[in-house]
């Protein structure tokens, strides 16, 4: 079962149902999808929440969506995933979306490396993959400052052609 988790002055809590307006506001929001995919519409924002939702409340425990609140503020400050077996990138990858006001602040890392943290200790998360598309800059050097190794350049798929990732993580004992 998913839990709540804190990291720094994140509070990530498992979406629930009165999260769907903010989640569909990121995933349909011009600005905070350039980088990432085509915005979605109202109705396929409203199935991916759905799906979310379910996976979050599955005992496969297979993905995981939390909403993260600024412990500060109090608002909701993004989304982010750790999906433990994705098939498109044939291991454990993540994601996140910020509202704007977070943006450039060094949130996006904070929260990641904090995910990929709790992936190690509490699932056991050997490796990680990650993606982002060509021209997108700032997951570029997001990617570099997590210590993720650059894989290769991907035109071939049916996303936007982009960078694969590798981290492999070291166990705490």
């Amino acid at each position: 079962m998913i839990k709540s988790y804190s990291i720094k002055q994140f509070l990530l809590q498992p979406v629930v149902e009165k999260d769907r307006e903010f989640y569909i506001q990121l995933h349909c929001d011009p600005f905070i999808m350039k980088n990432i995919a085509r915005p979605l519409t109202l109705s396929q924002a409203n199935k991916s929440f759905d799906i979310c939702l379910a996976n979050n409340l599955s005992r496969l425990e297979a993905r995981y969506t939390w909403i993260i609140i600024d412990k500060h503020s109090g608002k909701n400050a993004g989304i982010c995933a750790l999906v433990l077996k994705d098939k498109k990138f044939n291991g454990t990858s993540f994601g996140i979306l910020l509202a704007e006001e977070f943006h450039g602040q060094g949130n996006g890392r904070t929260i990641l490396a904090g995910i990929m943290e709790y992936g190690v200790r509490e699932k056991g998360i050997e490796h990680y993959v990650g993606y982002s598309i060509l021209g997108n800059e700032i997951s570029y050097r997001l990617m570099i400052s997590l210590n993720f190794d650059y894989k290769k350049e991907d035109s071939n798929s049916d996303r936007p052609a982009g960078y694969y990732w590798f981290k492999k993580m070291k166990h705490k004992d």
